[in-house]
């Protein structure tokens, strides 16, 4: 692996993942459950930022661009923008017209993903890992869209046991399709959730009604 300066740029987005997992995954073990830190959706945001600078570059230059792609990354990224931006807004007291110009925003986004979707390669689109990370992407990105929904449900920043379900099975997918990519960006991307992700669940479990551990 040659690392240039676009590979360390791309790093530089796992370090702000790195530091979200860390700053959520301790304030749920202070806390004995599993809480959604104002800060993790800061370096949510600035992760995600980076990593779509990142996965175009790696599109667009010809020396780089090889199959599998990380298109499905990519837009994973982008959809992204959109529960992190709100789960800030809903962390904050913000005004009216400004939730109104994110509702916007958000629509914005989802229709950029779209496009994305419709002028990928039809070559690329056909190729069986391209599913793979396709499938991938759906479920570890989509994960935030729900939490989102739930969170302006209850009208607070909040991650429901199956956020971490559904985590998981995302993060097998990706972490698998990022191996067949060789790209040693993505993989860290996504290896060090394996901890984290598992040890929510626990302190999640540990909190249901009718769990011994409650009595104790």
């Amino acid at each position: 692996m040659i690392l240039d300066q676009w590979t360390l740029f791309g790093l530089l987005g796992n370090v702000f993942f790195t530091a979200r997992v860390l700053v959520q995954w301790i304030a749920s073990e202070k806390a004995k459950q599993s809480v959604a830190p104002r800060l993790f959706w800061w370096l949510s945001l600035g992760g995600a930022v980076i990593m779509i600078v990142y996965s175009i570059v790696r599109t667009a230059d010809p020396e780089l661009r090889e199959e599998p792609t990380p298109l499905p990354l990519l837009v994973g990224f982008i959809v992204t923008l959109v529960p992190y931006l709100r789960n800030l807004m809903l962390s904050y007291r913000i005004s009216r017209p400004w939730h109104v110009l994110s509702y916007i925003l958000a629509g914005a986004v989802f229709v950029l993903c779209g496009i994305l979707l419709i002028l990928m390669d039809a070559p690329v689109i056909r190729t069986r890992w391209f599913f793979i990370g396709a499938l991938g992407s759906v479920i570890w990105y989509t994960r935030f869209i729900w939490q989102w929904l739930y969170s302006e449900k209850m009208k607070k920043s909040l991650f429901p046991i199956w956020f971490w379900y559904i985590s998981f099975a995302g993060l097998v997918l990706n972490l698998s399709y990022s191996f067949i990519m060789g790209d040693i960006v993505f993989i860290l991307s996504f290896v060090f959730n394996i901890v984290p992700i598992s040890r929510n669940i626990i302190l999640m479990k540990r909190r249901e009604p009718g769990n011994p551990s409650l009595q104790k």
